[in-house]
């Protein structure tokens, strides 16, 4: 599973090495949870890529409330999280969290 829209160098990278990616739309607040768990249970995937500090292309900083949902699903569903976590450094106004 990927964030969409996602870093594109992520996109070709696994595509390179055959990895069927299922896009799961995210947005301001980070991914949309009805969708990634509906993507989670329709796929059987054990792996999501996710960028939830200053996420390229749209900028955006997943919420507190977020990412612990987002964990709880990983955990659930006995996956991976891949943070591309590349700009954590890039916080103006805000911190990165892991």
């Amino acid at each position: 599973l990927i964030e969409s829209p996602t870093y594109w160098g992520a996109i070709i990278a696994a595509r390179q090495v055959g990895v069927r990616l299922v896009p799961v739309p995210t947005g301001t607040d980070g991914p949309d949870l009805v969708a990634l768990e509906r993507a989670f249970n329709d796929t059987g995937a054990n792996v999501f890529y996710a960028q939830p500090n200053y996420a390229n292309p749209t900028g955006a900083q997943w919420s507190p409330s977020t990412s612990a949902r987002v964990l709880e699903m990983v955990r659930d569903h006995r996956a991976f999280l891949i943070e591309d976590d590349w700009a954590h450094d890039f916080g103006i106004t805000t911190d990165a969290t892991p």
